[in-house]
């Protein structure tokens, strides 16, 4: 039975390839919850979170609470970068990462509960993951650190066979722009999982694109302690104008949401199947 099911699942990522023009053109139907992205939000575009993905060592995720419900399926974690208090990075005119990223990652899990892969998302709403197992009477002054340990202890807890997490990008100069994936040095496959999504968006997305895959580093606290394939997208940068008003449309992060999650079903097929 598991072998039909997965041969049902290679045939419909085929047809994902072939018709990836249509794909791109559709999946704004797909995403209903997320088709628009509000450009204020409540939290001050100077939150008081920065806006990397970095943690300090002094703080634990205990692992005495009540664990997550424990999934023997296999699946992709996505997983939207920030939220609630944290707003990541802003563009000039106050379009939030949170806000994107969540978009994004609801468009791959659309496609994910069309072709038939089973997924789970670290945060399906607007909030920080710090409080997610109720473990602690106050959480001053580690509510980031606690939040990325509670979504890598996400991937520890379900059968991950690929993280996948989103993001937005920023930096000094407007003119920097771009798509760019990190890849967890932790597990062989997600380097070359990388290279196929980064080669994807070029194709399809941004053929002016040379950029490469980067390792990550102990900056991205995530993808440093995981054990499992993992991979980081940085899908644009908001401090480009032109390239956070596309980031804005729900045509252009269709595109996008394709272009992850093609590569990633793929591998996940091949995965499952051996």
């Amino acid at each position: 039975m598991r072998k039909k099911t997965m041969s049902a699942i290679f045939c419909a990522l085929c047809f994902t390839l072939f018709g990836f023009v249509l794909l791109s053109l559709s999946i704004g139907m797909l995403d209903l919850r997320s088709a628009g992205i509000s450009e204020k939000s409540n939290v001050p575009a100077a939150a008081q979170f920065e806006s990397d993905t970095s943690v300090s060592e002094d703080t634990e995720a205990p692992h005495d609470g009540s664990p997550l419900q424990l999934i023997s399926t296999p699946l992709i974690l996505i997983d939207a970068g920030h939220g609630g208090e944290d707003g990541g990075a802003s563009s000039a005119d106050g379009l939030l990462e949170k806000d994107l990223n969540l978009s994004l990652s609801r468009n791959v899990a659309s496609l994910c509960l069309v072709f038939g892969i089973p997924y789970e998302m670290t945060r399906d709403e607007d909030t920080l993951l710090y409080d997610k197992y109720g473990e602690f009477e106050s959480y001053d002054g580690r509510k980031k650190s606690l939040d990325l340990k509670n979504r890598l202890r996400m991937t520890e807890e379900l059968d991950t066979v690929l993280f996948l997490s989103i993001h937005m990008n920023k930096f000094p100069s407007e003119a920097v722009k771009g798509f760019q994936v990190y890849y967890s040095t932790n597990a062989t496959d997600s380097r070359p999982l990388a290279e196929s999504i980064q080669s994807f968006v070029k194709s399809h997305v941004q053929p002016f694109n040379e950029r490469v895959p980067k390792a990550a580093d102990s900056s991205i606290y995530l993808l440093k302690n995981i054990n499992t394939t993992a991979i980081l997208t940085e899908c644009g940068f908001l401090s480009n104008t032109a390239e956070a008003a596309s980031l804005n449309t729900p045509a252009y992060r269709a595109k996008l949401a394709s272009s992850i999650f093609v590569p990633s079903a793929e591998y996940f097929v091949r995965c499952a199947t051996n």
